[in-house]
């Protein structure tokens, strides 16, 4: 019978036998001697000996200003293909935020400077005391974890977003 005891039962069951038999289908799968028909046989998953590397992103972050409060900025981003919500596009581990502070808004990224690697939105920057009046100009661009040769690649800049330092 299926009752809530019998499942759980069974459910402890499976998990005990995973923890045994996982160990040995390693094993199996990383042994060079056995050979890859026989692995498929038994249902071991076959080594991925070429990883693919993971494009750079086409689109961009919108960065979008929630709260300024004393020396404190409350920043929020999404992605522009997706049109909303808080999802970063395939590949993407954050986005590199840049940043660059002074009397004018800047007007290009190189003009910036990098600030962190985000992963969540919002996001909070904070400034120093002697930066209270001046501008502050973000510029941000998606980032993956590893492409060809394993260095990260970054997608297009967004569009500047510029606020005052209270």
């Amino acid at each position: 019978t299926r009752t809530s005891v019998t499942v759980a039962a069974k459910d402890a069951a499976r998990v005990t036998a995973e923890q045994v038999v996982r160990p040995y289908a390693q094993r199996i799968s990383n042994n060079a001697s056995v050979t890859p028909g026989d692995k498929t046989a038994i249902g071991v998953n076959l080594p991925n000996s070429s990883p693919v590397p993971i494009p750079a992103p086409t689109s961009f972050p919108i960065l979008g200003f929630r709260a300024a409060t004393p020396l404190q900025h409350l920043l929020q981003y999404q992605d522009s293909d997706l049109g909303t919500g808080k999802a970063k596009p395939f590949g993407a581990i954050g986005l590199e935020l840049y940043r660059a502070i002074g009397t004018v808004p800047a007007v290009d990224p190189s003009q910036a400077t990098y600030y962190a690697q985000v992963t969540k939105s919002p996001c909070r920057v904070t400034f120093e005391a002697g930066q209270v009046g001046k501008t502050c100009t973000y510029f941000a661009r998606w980032i993956t974890r590893s492409g060809p040769g394993g260095v990260a690649q970054g997608g297009p800049w967004s569009a500047p977003l510029v606020a005052a330092i209270i």
